[in-house]
């Protein structure tokens, strides 16, 4: 909720940001600087058609401790997005496009680092999703660089242990299959 999220010290731990907890700017792909002149308000977080939208903008201000190093991990699935924060672009999955046409999406897993400044962090994506009958995006996670270093090496390990497997399990039904006819 908007209330765990204010009251979350993420110095301390790693938290999960629910995509309803960032404010929605649907059809309208924003610069931060368009957001920040204000006179932009943003749809309601539950609104039934955010599902359906294959393009927006989104936004978060968080009160993080001024200078510590903070991650951002986070999945792209057949989509793309531009991510800044403060002001400053920090990643960029694939090509973000009003339209169908200029929408290039890309699947990968993305970690983002960035130091938190004086005053509240303000985090914008822009997203696209033309590739996908449902739009909406996945959650972010946020903490500790070396906490948020941690969890995308661990996620990476599964992958390579699951593929260790497969390829373990392939080779001996390959070795069987030519000795033991």
């Amino acid at each position: 909720t908007t209330e765990e999220l204010a009251a979350f010290d993420f110095s301390a731990g790693v938290g999960r940001i629910q995509r309803t907890l960032f404010d929605f700017y649907p059809g309208k792909l924003y610069s931060p600087e368009e957001l920040e002149g204000g006179g932009i308000s943003p749809s309601d977080p539950h609104a039934a058609n955010r599902k359906t939208v294959s393009c927006a903008t989104c936004r978060l201000v968080l009160h993080l401790k001024a200078g510590q190093v903070y991650g951002l991990n986070g999945d792209s699935a057949t989509y793309a997005f531009k991510m800044w924060v403060d002001g400053k672009l920090l990643s960029q999955v694939g090509t973000v496009s009003e339209t169908a046409d200029g929408f290039v999406p890309k699947t990968c897993n993305y970690t983002v680092y960035f130091t938190a400044g004086e005053g509240p962090t303000v985090i914008v994506m822009q997203r696209s999703n033309f590739a996908h009958a449902y739009a909406d995006f996945f959650e972010v996670i946020l903490g500790p660089a070396d906490k948020i270093t941690a969890l995308a090496n661990s996620r990476l390990l599964r992958v390579e242990l699951v593929f260790g497997a497969m390829m373990t399990a392939s080779v001996f039904f390959l070795a069987a299959f030519f000795f033991f006819r």
